[in-house]
């Protein structure tokens, strides 16, 4: 909350996302572990080691904004013929279902566009099922994954299908060491 700004009476879900996606419910200053997935950043690299050959951060980045995750996705527009209720129909409806069809041509840079689709879209569902559930207004995303550009579109793109804008403070990937030492602060270790 520190990072954010945002008031400590506000209900609000903080999403850490690093190499999993944890999610803490923030009011009146209380502060509550209520959800996450092992999902995240670790998915991005393991998944990416498997099917692009590499663990480096910066190539898969770079592979990705190179890359349209509707090569390796299939959509609404393809299963259903366009939307459903409020999706619309460029809503993924089966990650990576089109590399199943015999047909399928797919390039290395849409593989990695999927896979931060698939890694930012299943956080930011959790995010948003846990805020509407919490009755959380805002949601504010900090930790390291975000630092994948596409990552973070994901995340705006499938939380804004709830109506909700997530938060990314500056300097959200040091939100972990700072919450330590903060509590640190409070509470410093005993002497012997």
């Amino acid at each position: 909350m520190s990072l954010s700004g945002i008031e400590k009476k506000e209900s609000v879900i903080i999403v850490s996302a690093g190499s999993g996606t944890a999610c803490i419910h923030a009011s009146e200053g209380i502060y509550t572990h209520c959800s996450g997935t092992g999902v995240g950043g670790g998915t991005i690299l393991g998944l990416s080691k498997l099917l692009l050959g590499t663990t480096d951060p910066i190539e898969i980045a770079s592979l990705a904004s190179k890359g349209d995750e509707s090569e390796v996705d299939l959509i609404l527009k393809d299963v259903i013929s366009g939307p459903i209720g409020q999706l619309p129909s460029t809503t993924t409806a089966v990650n990576f279902g089109k590399i199943s069809k015999v047909d399928s041509v797919y390039t290395r840079e849409g593989i990695a566009a999927g896979i931060i689709n698939l890694v930012g879209q299943t956080a930011a569902r959790i995010a948003t099922s846990v805020a509407l559930m919490f009755e959380a207004k805002k949601i504010v995303v900090v930790g390291r994954a975000p630092s994948f550009v596409g990552l973070k579109n994901s995340l705006e793109q499938a939380a804004a299908l709830t109506g909700f804008e997530p938060y990314f403070p500056e300097n959200g990937e040091y939100a972990s060491a700072l919450g330590a030492l903060l509590i640190a602060e409070k509470n410093p270790p005993k002497k012997i």
